[in-house]
This record gives structure tokens, sequence and C-alpha cells, in this order.
């Protein structure tokens, strides 16, 4: 499976304005009015870099060619320091990193192969700015920030009780992760709803 589309830059670019100027609080609404979401320990999510899992990765898989990449091939584009690591370590870091990637919405993969998703090679064109923009409206819409905010809306929400069907380390191991994710919404977001909600959340 090779890339089947031919990006049209005029088209997606007018379909990220349109998603970076809209209102993170009209999001938030449209979350309450959904159905809860059921997590699964696949949801909670885990990255050694928030760069490496989204600017760098779609760097590195555009530059590859899209053409599809393991998670040891990802590993090994995104560990470029010089040091060697063995097939399991470069298999899990390009696995963590490709996965969040996959539920941002920035790539796809089809039978254990990673390409860069349309969204994804636009993400490569636009401006930093634009990009964190856009990221703040791409995280909210994975499962795991979508529950959070859903429950928060009236009451405080113990993150560990909440991820409760996944091991303490595994817990320790990713809550990290999470609050990376939650910092950089509260900093890049000025969105009064959002911040009183992640507000309410204790991790």
């Amino acid at each position: 499976m090779r890339k089947s589309y031919v990006l049209d830059i005029g088209l997606l670019g007018e379909y990220v304005q349109y998603v970076v100027h809209s209102s993170v609080d009209d999001i938030i609404e449209m979350i309450d009015e959904d159905e809860a979401v059921g997590l699964q320990a696949k949801d909670v999510f885990q990255f050694s870099s928030f760069h490496g899992a989204t600017y760098a990765v779609c760097h590195k898989v555009f530059q590859s060619g899209n053409g599809g990449l393991r998670a040891e091939n990802i590993g090994k584009l995104l560990l470029d320091d010089g040091k060697e690591r063995n097939k399991v370590a470069y298999t899990k870091y390009g696995e963590n990193h490709a996965k969040f990637a996959e539920m941002l919405g920035l790539l796809q993969s089809y039978d254990h192969y990673y390409y860069l998703a349309a969204i994804g090679e636009m993400f490569l064109y636009i401006d930093e700015e634009t990009r964190n923009l856009l990221l703040i409206r791409m995280a909210i819409r994975t499962k795991l920030v979508r529950s959070v905010l859903k429950d928060a809306n009236s009451d405080f929400v113990d993150l560990r009780q909440k991820l409760c069907f996944i091991s303490d380390v595994t817990y320790k191991r990713r809550v990290s992760n999470i609050k990376s994710l939650f910092k950089f919404l509260m900093i890049r977001s000025n969105s009064g709803e959002l911040h009183r909600r992640l507000g309410n959340v204790v991790v």
C-alpha cells in the first residue's frame, strides 16, 4: 500500500484554516453531547518526545518516500543519534510515537505498516503557530482526552482511578506523557473552559 492520493494543498489548506479557527469551547460542547467514551489500555498513549510523536515522525516518514514503514524502521529514523540499540528498543520507540501520531490523525496504518496521512503531510507545510492550533484540536479528539474532559465537566477526575484497568507500573510509565499533553493544552490554548476542566484532573 503506497500513497493513494494527490495532495491538494489549496483545498487541504482551507480545511486546516477552518479547523484551527473552530472554537475549542464548541468542540468541548460537542464532546458533552456525545456518548460516553469507553477506554481501553491501547487508548492510554506513551511517547518519549511530543515533538518526535508529531512533527518529527511526519517529517521522517515523508522523507522516506511514504511507502510504508514498520515501527522498527520509524524507531531507527527517530533515534538517529549515532547510538546503537537492539531491535526491540527501536520497535518499541517507533511504535509508541507512531501510535500516538495515528491517534492524532497524522499517520495511518495498514498491516503493521505506517503511512503519512494527508493531514500529516499538510502538517509539514504549515507554520509552527498553525501546527500548535491544529494539535490542540486533534489532541482533544483522542479518546483519552475526550473522556477526561467529559467527566471533568461537573466533578474532579482522579486519573489513576479512571485508568484503573492498567497496572501501577504502566500508569507510572505513561502518566508523564499525559501530563505533558495536558500542559501543552493549557499553555497553547486560550480556552477558559478547557483550562477549567483540565484543572479538575488529579494526576
